[in-house]
């Protein structure tokens, strides 16, 4: 084994003797501290949150807008079938799926062999 695994065992386990002893010897304070220890990763990951992934999307209300406006009108499916607005709604609407058309590329690369040595 390494002695980067040695030692890394080393500090879990005298992290766990010390863990234990303070469990034993002052349960309040072990119980006040791991509390601490929670409320703070709480305060930070809501920092984090705040400060960073939300002011990462950078997604216009306009934008918000239409595409709540678009899944009131054809649902949460997102299928991309467009409701008849002249048929009566009788219970549920029945979906009927648009059948996929496959496009033909026409930009196909152009490759030919190039003879080389071969070993």
């Amino acid at each position: 084994m390494k002695w980067g695994k040695w030692i890394a065992y080393g500090i879990a386990i005298l992290a766990v003797i010390g863990l234990v002893g303070q469990l034993i010897m002052n349960p309040g304070g072990f119980m006040r501290n791991m509390l601490m220890m929670v409320g703070a990763a709480v305060v930070i990951g809501f920092l984090l949150y705040f400060f960073l992934i939300r002011r990462r999307s950078n997604v216009s209300s306009g934008y918000k807008k239409a595409l709540k406006q678009s899944k009131q009108m054809y649902g949460k499916s997102g299928s991309k079938v467009k409701p008849n607005m002249n048929a009566k709604t009788s219970g549920q609407p029945k979906l009927q799926r648009m059948p996929r058309i496959r496009k033909k590329s026409g930009n196909q690369p152009n490759l030919r062999v190039i003879e080389g040595n071969k070993k």
